[in-house]
């Protein structure tokens, strides 16, 4: 029983860590699509964004990429991470947060 519980456990953590480096890449490469059909100020706001994204911490930045890129729910998120779901919401929350405050100052200086 304790094998098979670890051999689980080693299953769930490689899936993890897969599912985690699959939205980083896709939410990368989604961000340097040029569209033609974008507005040039759209194709700026998801610069901006990804510029962001590289300054907030690795937690909040996995757990939004994981929420908003991913389509995740808290939990999901929660359970993703192995962190409790009110840690989560927190990571989300100061990351959403900074983020915003960042987007700003990037148009702010432009």
């Amino acid at each position: 029983i304790a094998r098979n519980k670890a051999v689980d456990m080693v299953r769930r953590e490689e899936s993890r860590r897969r599912t985690k480096e699959s939205l980083i890449q896709e939410a990368d490469r989604t961000s340097r699509e040029p569209l033609t059909d974008e507005p040039m100020a759209a194709v700026e706001e998801r610069h901006e964004v990804r510029q962001a994204l590289a300054q907030l911490s690795s937690v909040q930045r996995e757990a939004i990429v994981l929420a908003y890129f991913g389509g995740r729910t808290y939990r999901e998120v929660a359970v993703e991470l192995s962190i409790p779901e009110g840690t989560a919401k927190t990571r989300l929350r100061d990351g959403i947060t900074r983020l915003r405050e960042l987007v700003i100052s990037y148009r702010g200086s432009s």
